[in-house]
């Protein structure tokens, strides 16, 4: 359907605290509306719907808003809020307390466990004190507490002496999934050990992100579309004539672009990659995807996309697959009924037989 006319107001508006950009395109008897959120897991959230009127949008972009800032401050690990008991309080009483908490963090947490079981230990939330060694070492980087010459946003370039050393490694990772003690019926979560944190940064945005599009799409949104960082997740078909959405799936483009486009509808599409969050020492790059196994930064791929039809399951299954060797984590996504592609350090793609229907880069070939 062609575009009959562009609303050029653009305004800074705020909703529960939240700044946000407001942008709107008409399109014969709908418009399309979209939002940016600023105040949600520690990223840009962006937010796009086709609906009859604004006030319509503003509805579902509230509700969108309200879930997801909800689950972020149950889900975080690092800041307090309050009385609210949520995974910085369960990681605070490791080894000491059980601590009562809501229902969503259960249920996250039982997420995170068939996620464990679903791609055999790749995505682990019990070793959130491995994780936090290289979490600060990032930080630590990317403040100026190391010396570096790259000062870009997102690495930083320290020595190789001040890597975290293999016994520290060792020691931080002395926890397992046995230590997460849940009581369902008093819905309480206990870490066994002292020293044990959770880390469920692998599973945590997806599962909010289903969650938000599902209260979106009970309030009668039909055609919409989220973006929280990269874990995307479509509703429906876009109301101007297109079948399906076009998402753009990022990598290590020089003009920072797509490194190819796929056509979706009604599903969710993650992208996992060492591109985003990294430090370099000693001329190597270590970035957050951690390989359970080794203690150290996965380095099979450079990233991969995963393509499912729900958010929480995508977002476990590209960490996965960016953990595992390719030949494993292929069978592991055709198991779980995901599409993905895989991109290498040489450049090479490799993509499953579903994945290459719905890409764009792949069209463009034939």
């Amino acid at each position: 359907m062609r575009k009959t006319a562009l609303i050029l107001s653009t305004v800074l508006l705020a909703l529960a605290g939240a700044f946000l950009l407001f942008r709107a395109e008409r399109n014969g008897a709908y418009t399309k509306f979209s939002v940016d959120f600023f105040d949600l897991f520690d990223t840009h959230v962006s937010f796009s719907a086709y609906t009859r009127d604004e006030e319509s949008f503003r509805r579902y972009a509230a509700a969108v808003h309200s879930e997801m800032e909800r689950l972020h401050r149950y889900f975080d690990i690092y800041d307090s809020y309050g009385r609210l008991a949520n995974l910085k309080t369960v990681n605070d009483n490791a080894g000491t307390a059980a601590v009562a908490v809501a229902p969503e963090i259960i249920e996250l947490l039982d997420a995170a466990a068939r996620g464990y079981k679903m791609t055999g230990g790749a995505v682990d939330i019990s070793k959130g004190s491995l994780y936090a060694v290289w979490h600060d070492r990032r930080e630590r980087a990317l403040n100026g507490a190391m010396p570096r010459e790259d000062t870009k946003s997102r690495g930083g370039n320290g020595s190789a002496a001040l890597l975290p050393s293999a016994e520290e490694l060792r020691s931080a990772d002395a926890f397992s999934m046995d230590d997460i003690v849940v009581d369902r019926e008093a819905s309480t979560v206990f870490l066994r050990k002292k020293g044990m944190r959770l880390d469920v940064g692998a599973v945590a945005k997806g599962f909010a992100a289903q969650r938000a599009v599902e209260k979106a799409h009970a309030l009668g949104l039909t055609s919409g579309i989220l973006n929280a960082g990269g874990n995307v997740c479509v509703i429906g078909a876009p109301k101007d004539g297109r079948a399906s959405w076009k998402v753009g799936v990022r990598g290590q483009q020089e003009d920072g672009g797509f490194i190819d486009i796929v056509d979706v509808a009604d599903c969710s599409v993650v992208t996992s990659g060492d591109d985003q969050r990294y430090f370099t020492a000693g001329g190597e790059k270590f970035h957050h995807i951690i390989d359970p196994w080794t203690r150290y930064p996965a380095k099979h791929v450079r990233s991969v996309t995963v393509v499912h039809p729900n958010s929480e399951t995508a977002d476990i299954l590209s960490t996965a697959a960016f953990v595992l060797p390719p030949e494993s984590a292929r069978r592991i996504i055709e198991q779980n009924g995901a599409e993905a592609m895989w991109v290498f350090h040489d450049g090479r793609r490799e993509a499953t037989a579903g994945y290459v229907k719905i890409s764009e880069s792949a069209k463009q070939k034939r």
